[in-house]
């Protein structure tokens, strides 16, 4: 299981796109020096059981204050989209995970539309189980923050 790294606190941002205010939240976390750690970040708003994912890896930021923020739904227009608003609550979830749950994020986010240019061929994703299973397994550390948009 990867080291637990302090989660100190998320710093709050808004941003104008088309007219609308759009919000972001940044995790703020120092990573520890030695090259190799990998977060992903799990957040709902309000309590809704729609999850929100964001893999980060130290590739850039290695022993530094992460500068990452996490980029909050802001209602692409589908019948289950959530917009974020002043009042909403955020609860973070931030796991130190291995490089192979990463690379599963990884990879499950750009199939699912994340990636370059929309997306991917579509295909599974590399799981860390044998025989062909699609999945993973994660041993990993817990640490959660809530914030409420102002």
């Amino acid at each position: 299981m990867p080291e637990a790294v302090s989660f100190d606190d998320l710093e709050q941002d808004s941003f104008m796109v088309g007219g609308e205010t759009s919000y972001t939240l940044l995790p703020v976390f120092n990573d520890p020096t030695p090259l190799g750690n990998r977060y992903l970040f799990v957040y709902t708003v309000n309590n809704n059981p729609k999850k929100f994912f964001s893999e980060f890896s130290d590739n850039v930021n290695n022993g530094q204050p992460n500068q990452r923020p996490l980029l909050l739904p802001n209602d692409d227009g589908d019948a289950d989209d959530i917009k974020v608003t002043i009042g909403d609550t955020i609860h973070v979830e931030m796991q130190c995970i291995d490089e192979s749950v990463y690379t599963f994020y990884s990879a499950l986010l750009q199939l699912s539309g994340g990636g370059p240019g929309g997306g991917v061929t579509p295909t599974n994703p590399p799981s860390n189980i044998s025989n062909g299973a699609l999945g993973y397994f994660s041993a990993h550390t817990v640490r959660t923050r809530t914030a409420v948009i102002q």
